[in-house]
């Protein structure tokens, strides 16, 4: 009686798994794979290219989208923050016209940034020390210490004419700034008997450019406490004012508690708070701003120390829901309050935490964190491990590019299309930047990996039309957009010269009889009779047809190639509006694809295809063999 040939498709698949199992492992998955998405059919296909948008010349340290929203601020479009090297470039219309609006001085280390809802944006860096403070004053901008001093020169208290005043008097005054954050008061003056006169101050303008006012305060002989008496403009003047006492009592009473900005590596804005952590001095110590007034610290008061009992220091500030989230190497920690007299936070989670900031990132408003075991994601209760079928790929990366503060991994979530972005160096041999991205797609639970794209920053950012984009920057100071799986761009030019994109997608061993569920399939062995491939994709300009390279490889020997097939498949060019799934594929027969080697238990495939400007898609392989039965030991 002849054997029957059975037929058995593979398709569907759900992205990599790297575990180290040989035998068991799902044939949905594949077991390797660089360069591919797996999209909402279950199709492999390659990934769409990089397209350089600008070069700066340096080290991508930061990219940060800054008044993102047209015609916030001064009325004009979104800009985008570029820390390059020792350079912060602050661009216009970005990867439209990349305006260069402003540059300024900065270190070349990482850089940590949040914008508030009065248009100014604090910048801290790896270096620690009092963060920077980035605004617009009139026509130009400013990059400055978010310090703001308080006046160091004593007022000239003198009479000014024949007045109502009785009695000696003292002054002092403040520095008010464009957003209304007010100083600590200046040194008191010398008591002053103004007797029947009127009022006259000597002040001296601040040299911060932020400073748009000069808040007068007088002590009189009947209270304990200086009251406001009016502002000045900020130049260096004598102010002059006809009041009484009673005018002045009634006036609003000083508050010496806005002490300058603290040092600290990271930054957030935090119900309309700043806060500040990752000092040097105070390492585990949150400082939190007054509300409203982010140039404003009672350090005395309003801080909070995130205390975890093992001496560590904050590594960054994330969001779950409305929380925040404090993170240290290893562990987590909640905060809240409403306003800066009743922030405080308390002890989340001891068991996981955070590389650093660039590794904190979220989608649909959970938490997700590099740690230093896995990539985990907190919904509100125990965090889950996201990286569990890639584990044995997280084990081999370069633990110095991971692990040595700061961290150089970098996280983004690239929202529109579901995915979380984890830039790694792979290559363990020698200390470097960031070789390979683990991408995770949350809407389909699947990992792959791509390569040949080197990222020192990642964000998301804005752009004319208001649609969010996924950008990147690399060592050399180049700026390059992960163009969308709609946009035809099927080659790599982060660099300014084109490349190929290396792809392939690997399967892990499969025993077709035990997938197409054969009695008896431990004893029974393969016998190839044809393999069908449906591809597809978009071809090269001036093509009509995409490749693939099929690789054969049996019975666990991945050393040996036993069969090697090149087909050719008909594409067309996609656009945005085509429709995707098995239209846009032909398939293409391969006779008795295991070669002329007889039989065999288990298989491996291996998808390659290295052609410039070419973009493939898998849909399903479908398999006809026969199982001849084994002979009984």
């Amino acid at each position: 009686m002849p054997v029957p040939t059975l037929v058995y498709e593979l398709k569907n698949w759900k992205g990599l798994n790297t575990l180290p199992s040989v035998a068991d492992k799902d044939p949905q998955y594949v077991e390797n794979c660089q360069n591919v998405d797996f999209d909402d059919e279950g199709v492999i296909s390659k990934r769409r290219g990089c397209r350089r948008v600008l070069n700066r010349g340096a080290r991508i340290n930061c990219l940060y989208d800054f008044q993102k929203s047209a015609g916030f601020g001064d009325g004009t479009n979104s800009k985008v923050l570029v820390f390059s090297g020792v350079t912060l470039a602050l661009i216009h219309q970005f990867d439209e016209y990349n305006t260069l609006t402003a540059t300024f001085s900065v270190s070349n280390v990482g850089h940590y940034c949040c914008a508030s809802n009065n248009g100014a944006c604090y910048v801290s860096n790896d270096n620690g020390g009092v963060p920077k403070m980035l605004c617009k004053v009139g026509s130009s901008w400013v990059y400055q210490s978010s310090a703001l001093v308080e006046p160091g020169n004593v007022p000239a208290l003198a009479t000014g004419g024949t007045g109502s005043l009785s009695g000696s008097y003292q002054a002092q005054y403040t520095y008010i700034d464009m957003l209304g954050n007010e100083s600590n008061p200046s040194p008191e003056s010398m008591v002053k008997d103004l007797a029947g006169q009127n009022l006259n101050v000597g002040i001296v303008a601040s040299s911060d450019p932020s400073v748009s006012a000069i808040g007068i305060y007088v002590l009189t002989p009947n209270v304990e406490t200086y009251r406001y008496v009016g502002t000045s403009s900020n130049t260096t003047t004598t102010y002059s004012v006809s009041v009484t006492d009673a005018t002045i009592e009634s006036g609003d009473e000083l508050v010496e508690t806005s002490y300058q900005t603290p040092s600290g590596r990271y930054v957030c804005i935090f119900n309309d708070m700043l806060l500040v952590a990752g000092g040097d001095e105070q390492p585990d110590q949150v400082y939190v701003s007054n509300w409203m007034f982010h140039r404003q610290f009672s350090l005395g008061t309003d801080y909070d120390r995130v205390t975890s009992n093992d001496g560590q220091p904050v590594r960054g500030f994330g969001y779950l829901y409305s929380d925040l989230i404090v993170a240290k190497a290893d562990s987590l920690h909640q905060a809240s309050g409403a306003d800066n007299t009743v922030f405080h936070t308390r002890s989340y989670n001891q068991d996981y935490g955070a590389l650093g900031q660039y590794s904190i990132t979220g989608f649909q408003k959970r938490l997700v964190f590099y740690s230093d075991d896995g990539i985990y994601v907190d919904s509100g209760s125990n965090p889950e491990e996201l990286s569990r079928v890639i584990r044995t790929t997280m084990r081999n990366l370069n633990p110095v590019a991971l692990f040595r503060r700061p961290s150089k991994q970098v996280s983004a979530h690239y929202k529109y299309y579901k995915k979380l972005l984890f830039a790694v160096r792979m290559n363990q041999a020698t200390e470097g930047e960031n070789d390979s991205i683990l991408v995770y797609n949350y809407e389909l639970n699947t990992w792959t990996i791509y390569k040949g794209i080197e990222a020192t920053a990642l964000a998301t950012i804005e752009v004319s039309d208001d649609y969010e984009f996924l950008y990147g920057g690399d060592s050399l100071g180049n700026v390059y957009q992960f163009t969308p799986p709609n946009s035809g761009w099927n080659s790599d030019n982060i660099t300014g010269s084109t490349a190929s994109i290396s792809a392939f997608a690997e399967t892990p061993w499969i025993n077709l009889p035990k997938v197409k569920g054969v009695d008896g399939w431990e004893r029974a062995r393969t016998e190839a009779a044809w393999m069908k491939l449906y591809a597809g994709g978009e071809p090269a300009p001036g093509n009509s047809t995409i490749s693939l390279q099929t690789t054969i490889y049996t019975d666990f020997n991945s050393a040996t190639v036993r069969a090697t097939y090149t087909t050719t498949h008909a594409a067309t060019l996609e656009t945005s509006n085509t429709p995707v799934g098995i239209a846009n594929c032909e398939p293409k027969l391969i006779q008795a694809f295991g070669g002329g080697l007889g039989t065999f238990e288990w298989i491996k495939i291996r998808f390659t295809n290295n052609t410039l400007d070419e973009h493939f898609k898998i849909h399903k392989v479908v398999f006809g063999f026969r199982a001849r039965p084994g002979v009984e030991e």
